[in-house]
């Protein structure tokens, strides 16, 4: 499996509060940050990419906080992992944090993921990051967006934290061909980039997929944190 990574600081940001994670390898609010490698192990795999909000520290702290907590109980036990129970917990954790700390009040994280096993794809979200499954010349989103339709789209119904309600966990499961790509973006990219254009510019050459999408984002005109993780299957 061959796997692009890239973020980057949003234009009119003051720090990244995009997270990503690949198995144990953390990115952490950096303000830009890139690698293409290939990950030999095709048994379970878990990729994660969250988008904290809630001011400067908290919006860093709450993303960051959930890649780590989302490996810590994947690596314990694989093969019966529960999203549910691993989301709600860490949702409690956060709201626990936040009461305490006048700097991380009213943080909280949206939260996109994908579980692989050899062919065998499970995916869940919470909040409006996204993914998208291509496989040859079709694609399909394979997330829910929490938000509000129209013109408010950018207000989010539910996230890891902030809100005191039982998260309604979106989980999709699929089997992926060889050459099937997946897709995870924060809405800093998938806010701006078609479908179709996405299609084109996973058929270039180019040597980082998913520094491409980001790239393209912002060339559109966001000024979002962009962060975005392509999977393909070569194997």
């Amino acid at each position: 499996m061959q796997i692009y990574v890239s973020t980057q600081q949003g234009t009119k940001r003051k720090s990244n509060q995009d997270s990503l994670s690949f198995n144990n390898t953390f990115v952490n609010a950096n303000k830009k940050y890139e690698t293409s490698q290939e990950i030999l192990n095709n048994n379970h795999n878990i990729f994660v990419l969250a988008d904290g909000m809630g001011g400067y520290s908290g919006g860093d702290y709450a993303s960051n906080y959930v890649i780590r907590e989302i490996y810590q109980e994947f690596s314990y036990n694989k093969n019966n992992f529960d999203i549910n129970q691993c989301l709600n917990k860490i949702d409690d954790k956060l709201i626990e944090i936040s009461k305490y700390d006048s700097n991380k009040s009213g943080m909280g994280t949206t939260i996109v993921a994908a579980i692989i096993k050899k062919n065998f794809v499970k995916v869940f979200n919470v909040g409006d990051s996204c993914i998208f499954h291509i496989s040859g010349k079709s694609i399909s989103k394979r997330s829910v967006d929490d938000n509000l339709p129209g013109a408010n789209k950018s207000m989010i119904t539910q996230c890891i934290g902030n809100f005191k309600q039982p998260l309604n966990i979106h989980t999709f499961n699929f089997e992926w061909k060889i050459n099937d790509c997946l897709l995870l973006v924060s809405d800093g990219v998938s806010d701006f980039i078609s479908v179709d254009k996405i299609i084109e510019l996973m058929n270039t050459d180019h040597s980082n997929k998913a520094e491409l999408l980001c790239n393209e984002a912002v060339s559109l005109g966001s000024t979002d944190d962009v962060s975005a993780m392509v999977l393909q299957n070569d194997q």
